[in-house]
């Protein structure tokens, strides 16, 4: 889906399955954190331009977009790459259980934060003001921030486990 400036922002088609091993989930995985990447792009985009240079089709696209790609992406890593971790963990990865349940509860958040945004741009389109402009300015950064330490914790942490390059203090197991 193009959102702004040629991004194409479209969940993958293909998920890999604990059954294609786990360097092919963490490419599906990598897949997902870029598409991520790229709709905090279209987001700081949309942020950058309020209140004027909005183009109502690209708005339109993301309003629609943004909660359906993230539930996506979220039931992915939720459904698949936790309870495979879960099992391949070894004994010394202590707080594994408690760092997913967290990473979890910041999907939830994550999504009803997306909703939110998604209705207060709605509103938006249909009755613009510069007040409102830089209230939902600050909510797109807030929201598009939070995102991105989310992708860059899941990078660092979550894709070396996959790909069986966990680091402890420096060293590979």
């Amino acid at each position: 889906m193009l959102l702004s400036d040629g991004a194409k922002l479209v969940p993958a088609n293909v998920n890999a399955a604990p059954e294609d091993g786990p360097v092919a989930m963490a490419i599906t995985m990598l897949t997902q954190l870029t598409l991520q990447a790229e709709l905090c792009k279209a987001l700081e985009h949309l942020a950058d331009v309020l209140p004027a240079r909005l183009h109502q089709a690209q708005v339109h696209r993301l309003i629609q977009t943004l909660p359906s790609v993230l539930a996506h992406l979220h039931r992915y890593e939720e459904g698949v790459v936790h309870p495979y971790l879960i099992r391949a963990a070894p004994s010394s990865a202590r707080g594994l259980d408690r760092t997913l349940t967290r990473l979890c509860q910041e999907h939830v958040e994550d999504r009803a934060f997306a909703e939110e945004l998604a209705e207060t741009l709605t509103q938006y389109m249909r009755l613009p003001n510069r007040a409102d402009a830089n209230r939902i300015g600050y909510m797109l950064r807030g929201f598009f921030e939070g995102l991105r330490r989310h992708i860059a914790f899941e990078r660092e942490h979550v894709l070396p486990l996959l790909s069986g390059r966990a680091t402890t203090g420096g060293r590979q197991r």
